[in-house]
């Protein structure tokens, strides 16, 4: 499998990450945030079930373990943040408390939310256990799920609709088709049709086209552009000749495991 040729050096690159407390930033010289550790950690943990070795992690992660423990949910966060947060206390093994669970009954007692902020409250709320939210409750205003501007509205709203239970959904065949029409000669995928190729919207077509029962037209090139965005230094960066991150190495790597099925 490809993942496994890019182990070794992917995994220095996010390594090279970590901080004296044990959370991840997005280079080393950043201090650590809640999404890079979650980047990090599900890195690793990717990378790990890849290559078939668990003890070369078992440090780092329990000393992630122990950043985590040390950060609590702030009245400030986003639902992403919230989401992350506790996407990375899963990897590290740590158990969803009633402090926590109390920040998340705060969030959906909120009757106004952005289409963004909705998706990783659904996907929270879905983590925990909780009941699903009524997203008709939540939809102010009400959102247009026919009509789409980007690859991550798009997205945003079919994962929504799936999340929640909601008959009103993006028309397949149409979705399915306007997708396709975002790769790009090079292989990537735009924002939309004719726009310029980037890791994180080529990571977001890939997946829609996942749930969707398609595959892309041109997986072979989706998969060069990919692997061209990979630098020297063993990270991704967000198109070619980019400088790499870790978020842009987890689009790189989660895509990989994507076109992997249709290869």
């Amino acid at each position: 499998m490809i993942i496994t040729k890019l182990s070794s050096r992917t995994i220095e690159f996010v390594l090279a990450r970590q901080k004296d407390d044990g959370g991840f930033g997005a280079t080393p010289h950043l201090p650590s945030t809640v999404e890079d550790t979650y980047y990090a950690l599900s890195l690793l943990d990717m990378l790990r079930l890849a290559s078939n070795g668990r003890e070369e992690f078992r440090e780092r992660i329990t000393r992630s373990a122990q950043y985590l423990e040390g950060v609590k949910p702030q009245d400030n966060w986003n639902p992403k943040t919230f989401y992350y947060y506790l996407l990375g206390r899963s990897i590290a093994g740590l158990k969803t408390g009633p402090e926590i669970l109390n920040f998340l009954h705060r969030s959906r007692r909120d009757d106004e939310w952005a289409l963004e902020d909705l998706y990783y409250l659904c996907k929270a709320t879905n983590e925990v256990g909780l009941k699903p939210l009524d997203a008709e409750k939540l939809w102010a205003p009400k959102v247009d799920f026919t009509q789409w501007r980007t690859a991550k509205e798009l997205w945003l709203k079919l994962s929504v609709a799936e999340l929640t239970g909601t008959d009103h959904r993006p028309n397949r065949e149409d979705a399915i088709g306007w997708i396709v029409q975002c790769q790009n000669p090079d292989g990537g995928f735009g924002f939309y049709p004719g726009t310029t190729s980037f890791i994180d919207n080529t990571h977001i077509c890939l997946a829609l086209l996942r749930m969707l029962g398609a595959s892309p037209q041109d997986p072979m090139a989706a998969r060069d552009f990919i692997l061209r965005c990979r630098t020297g230094r063993g990270g991704f960066a967000r198109k070619n000749g980019g400088a790499p991150f870790l978020d842009a190495t987890w689009h790189a790597i989660s895509s990989l495991k994507l076109i992997s099925g249709v290869l």
